[in-house]
């Protein structure tokens, strides 16, 4: 090639070189003036939980950093191709983990044990042992003395058994005060199956019975779930770890040491939060409030079983160490409502699968917990409808950029709770939801909290008469409302546990102000 060409050709290189740099901006320019809405859709960054860099220009002499920092953040096309690259790492992500998955399986062997489950109760209530029982052959008999000749006996009371208590029969004599009360056995349950599960690795197995006669339930063949133990090396795609069978975990800000039991308190540390809890008591007594402390368990404690291989260093880890420790040296009920949510999950998922939170039914059993300690009569889930509905809940697919495709929808089921209450202001996605209610209970209540409130939210609001119900940033808005209410929540999912005694400090501050 002559010197000639090689200039033409290096001069066609160079201007489509140039061309390639500039010629997005110049498109980019075109579409900030003739589809503004495009652009700004395109140049949001918001789903990257951060602000846009800035041009500091102190900084220009010492390094290119800070201008290197403000042009990426303006790229053209920014967030569409922000979307194919994780699209595309989502998609492969899974097709990865499955096969790789596939692959220990088959080398490593199925390692498969059964959950262990907590007592059913919480949910069944007692299953009838210990209750009076007697044989049709000999029934006890109660006599009273009378005059010693052919007693002529006659019907004078009669209460029919039931399935859960013995009935009688009293006699007595109509010739002297000669009587005898004979007692009935109890009568059988009348049991109809209502409900019955084949067990899997997501499922339990058993056959739920209720009594036609009075409602009681049983559980009979109970087979808990499978739990696979095939090695899966822990793996973390933005902020969100991948589980197994389709599980998605929150492993941001130290998230995961909850479960493994790396981060427990020092003495020190719980004092100072005792101490804390116990200066909150003394003001709300003072004002004859009643106040509660609750943390709401991360997904992991719930579903150890979904997650990858990850060893545990401690099993007697923070929250349940903090519990006691506040249980045992403040006058505060403190609730962590671990084991109602394990017996529950025998029978609904009370956590999303794809979103780190509780779903209603979860959300539904702890709020009983509450209400045990508040006086506030309870309801078992079971006993009122609960209709499985499609959820949208998605926010660790989200967070760490996965194909939505690759997760088939789920499932949760809604409590049918108290639909005879009306309740006006109703927004559980609120930052300050305040509502107002039919409820006879006429009493106010104020729950400050963090995202894991929202689901609570529509249940709660039906036992009280008024509600203020806030997240926990906004606990300096509600001054007032803290200081007139009857009854004081302070909530925080385990993660976030220093957060609630930042918030304590709060409200501290407001009571102690005139």
């Amino acid at each position: 090639m002559s010197k000639r060409n090689r200039r033409i050709f290096k001069k066609l290189y160079i201007a489509l070189f140039v061309a390639m740099i500039f010629l997005p901006w110049i498109v980019w320019g075109g579409v900030r003036i003739f589809a503004p809405e495009f652009y700004a859709e395109q140049a949001d960054i918001s789903d990257e939980k951060r602000n846009k860099n800035e041009l500091k220009f102190k900084d220009l002499l010492d390094s290119g950093e800070s201008l290197s920092s403000y042009v990426d953040d303006r790229v053209p096309f920014r967030s569409g191709i922000i979307n194919i690259y994780q699209n595309y790492e989502g998609k492969t992500e899974k097709v990865y983990q499955d096969a790789m998955r596939s692959v220990i399986s088959f080398f490593s062997g199925k390692a498969t044990e059964q959950k262990e489950t907590v007592d059913l109760s919480t949910m069944l209530g007692g299953d009838g042992e210990g209750k009076e029982s007697v044989s049709d052959n000999t029934l006890p008999v109660e006599e009273t003395q009378g005059l010693d000749h052919e007693h002529s006996l006659a019907v004078i009371d009669k209460v029919d058994s039931t399935c859960d208590s013995p009935g009688y029969v009293r006699y007595k004599c109509v010739y002297c005060d000669y009587s005898k009360k004979e007692i009935i056995e109890p009568k059988p349950h009348d049991l109809m199956l209502i409900k019955e599960s084949a067990v899997s690795y997501e499922t339990y197995g058993y056959k739920e019975y209720m009594c036609r006669a009075c409602g009681k339930l049983e559980l009979k063949d109970f087979i808990s779930k499978y739990v696979d133990n095939t090695y899966m090396a822990p793996q973390t795609v933005g902020g969100t770890l991948i589980g197994r069978y389709d599980w998605l975990f929150y492993a941001d800000n130290s998230a995961l040491d909850y479960y493994t039991g790396s981060n427990v308190l020092s003495e020190e540390e719980m004092k100072n939060y005792a101490d804390k809890v116990n200066r909150l008591y003394d003001l709300c007594s003072q004002r004859g409030m009643s106040v509660l402390i609750m943390f709401m368990p991360n997904k992991e404690q719930v579903y150890p079983e979904y997650l990858p291989t990850m060893e545990v260093v401690n099993r007697y880890k923070r929250e349940q160490q903090l519990i006691d420790y506040l249980g045992a040296n403040t006058y505060v009920p403190c609730l962590y409502p671990l084991e109602e949510l394990k017996a529950a999950e025998v029978f609904w998922p009370v956590y999303y699968k794809y979103d780190s939170h509780w779903n209603h039914m979860g959300a539904f059993v702890a709020l009983q917990s509450i209400y045990k300690v508040i006086g506030i009569e309870t309801t078992n889930p079971m006993l009122i409808g609960a209709p499985a509905c499609t959820s949208e809940r998605n926010d660790l697919i989200l967070l760490g950029g996965l194909s939505r495709e690759n997760y088939p929808a789920e499932i949760e089921y809604k409590p049918e709770y108290k639909n005879d209450v009306i309740v006006n202001g109703l927004d559980p996605l609120a930052d300050i939801c305040h509502t107002y209610s039919t409820s006879p209970n006429n009493r106010k209540l104020v729950l400050l909290a963090d995202s894991f409130r929202e689901l609570i939210t529509p249940y709660i609001t039906k036992d009280f008469s008024e509600c203020v119900i806030a997240h926990r940033k906004y606990t300096d808005n509600m001054a007032e409302d803290i200081k007139n209410c009857n009854v004081l929540i302070l909530a925080a999912v385990e993660r976030e546990d220093k957060d609630l005694f930042n918030c304590i400090d709060k409200v501290i501050a407001i009571l102690e102000s005139q």
